[in-house]
């Protein structure tokens, strides 16, 4: 979840999502080379912006 500035996520995999999220912020290239050598099935669509805590 992200309000204003500050990003939350609860879990193991919901935080690898985050991390994965905050470096696509940057560079979305390097976020999927991170997760492909984390051998970790990632896809930038899956984070939700929805700041209302409500699942997408």
């Amino acid at each position: 979840m992200c309000d204003r500035s500050i990003y939350t996520s609860a879990g193991i995999s919901a935080g690898l999502d985050l991390a994965l999220h905050l470096i696509s912020l940057v560079d979305c290239e390097l976020a999927c080379r991170v997760a492909q050598q984390m051998d970790y099935r990632w896809q930038e669509s899956q984070v939700s912006t929805d700041t209302t805590g409500r699942s997408p």
